[in-house]
């Protein structure tokens, strides 16, 4: 007896919860396809038409629900290229963003509506961005050897660092490098994600941390404003035996 088989996975929700995106495996390269929410019921399945053949290897919504960023390996190499597409089902125009024409280009998240990526070149130096899909403008977040970006949102960036064996988060805020936890070596601090504060807080502040304010979330300064507090959860097992889910908190 033979049966089909088909694989789902890679699941991205629309900020309103009214589509998802998926990846399917069900024969020659993973794709990724798009289905609309109404009411109880699923619409059927839309694939997502990439100018490109080769594998689909993680698909994303945009914060605003617009846009499906897709991290794509042409003819199944190991280097990738990241394509967008609105969601629209009627709009079958697909942009290349990465414009890497040698390395390696890696979809980690949403920025808003910019897709945050790590651009790889010939040298191995990874460069953490931020990429307009609209026009292609890139912002350069961060380049260093061994720098990985982690997520980024709302002007505030999480950066690994470290050599495997000992890495450690770092976050960015405009030209500011921010240290999360204490100096412990041979600690691992590798995963985290920003969250999206909405809403002011009454937090500890000030060099000694003994103050207390009346914080706003930092996105309501714009871009590169040293003011407000960025809060991240991050994975650790820094001062621990054992990894822990730890809340940091950046305030001025």
């Amino acid at each position: 007896m033979s049966g089909e088989v088909r694989a789902t996975y890679g699941a991205s929700l629309s900020p309103d919860a009214t589509a998802f995106a998926h990846l399917v495996d069900d024969g020659g390269y993973p794709r990724a396809v798009q289905r609309f929410l109404r009411g109880r019921r699923a619409s059927s399945s839309r694939d997502v038409e990439l100018p490109v053949d080769g594998p689909v290897t993680r698909v994303i919504h945009s914060a605003d629900g617009h846009w499906l960023a897709c991290e794509v390996a042409p003819e199944g190499a190991e280097r990738t290229q990241i394509w967008v597409v609105t969601t629209d089902p009627d709009d079958r125009l697909a942009r290349r963003v990465d414009a890497m024409d040698a390395g390696t280009a890696e979809l980690i998240a949403w920025d808003g509506a910019r897709v945050a990526a790590i651009l790889t070149g010939e040298d191995g130096v990874g460069q953490s961005t931020l990429i307009d899909p609209v026009d292609g403008h890139l912002v350069v977040l961060d380049r260093r050897s061994g720098g990985r970006l982690v997520d980024a949102w709302a002007g505030a960036a999480l950066i690994r660092v470290g050599p495997r064996g000992y890495r450690d988060l770092i976050m960015l805020r405009g030209l500011t490098e921010i240290a999360l936890l204490p100096y412990d070596p041979g600690a691992t601090t590798d995963a985290g994600v920003i969250l999206d504060d909405r809403s002011p807080r009454r937090l500890r502040c000030g060099p000694d941390g003994t103050d207390f304010a009346l914080c706003h979330p930092a996105h309501t300064y714009g871009p590169n404003a040293a003011e407000g507090y960025v809060r991240a959860l991050i994975r650790s097992d820094n001062g621990a035996a054992h990894t822990r889910l730890l809340e940091v908190t950046s305030t001025p």
